[in-house]
This record gives C-alpha cells, structure tokens and sequence, in this order.
C-alpha cells in the first residue's frame, strides 16, 4: 500500500509538472500521507527519502510551504523507531534533534 501511495505522488507530481495544473500539485497533507504510510510499515529509508524530498522542494523559492512540519517528523521518528535497529535509533535521535534546533 505504500508503494502505491508513492506511485500516486510521483504521478501527481509529474502531471503537475507536464500541465501546470494546480488540481494536480500535491501539498504537504499528500506528502505526509506518504511519509506515514511508509512509517506504518517500517520502511525507515522510504520515509527518509520523502522527507528529504520535501527539504528540497521548501529550498525553491515560493515552495516555502512544502517545508516538513511536526507530522512529517514525527512520522519519520515512527518509521525508525519500527525499523528495529541501532542505526535508525541513532537516525531517530538526530530527527529529534533536528525538530529541537527548528523550534529554538
């Protein structure tokens, strides 16, 4: 089911690209149906990987708004906490850490 999550960003993110469309632009909500799919899932890198797609889009200039919030995070969190491992309890702490440096 992720997977098909992340099917339908791509493609929503390509049509808006191809036509310019803004009915097809997919926001943060979108985005973050996706980071928590994959979290739900365990899929840690997955969840990183949108994630990181999101940092890049907010670096464009009136794409500000695609910034990662507190739910995209803390799905992150989630994921790695389901991941079951010592590196993505280490991945975890550094998002906590990073939340903590957004907000002071």
């Amino acid at each position: 089911q992720s997977e098909q999550c992340e099917s339908l960003l791509n493609f929503m993110t390509f049509l808006h690209h191809e036509t310019k469309d803004a009915t097809f632009k997919p926001s943060k909500v979108t985005f973050n149906v996706v980071i928590d799919k994959f979290a739900k899932a365990g899929r840690s890198k997955q969840a990183e990987s949108i994630v990181d797609r999101m940092e890049h889009r907010s670096q464009t200039p009136g794409m500000e708004y695609m910034s990662p919030d507190t739910f995209s995070y803390n799905s992150l969190i989630n994921a790695h906490a389901r991941s079951m491992n010592y590196e993505s309890a280490l991945k975890a702490e550094a998002v906590l850490r990073k939340m903590q440096n957004l907000c002071a």
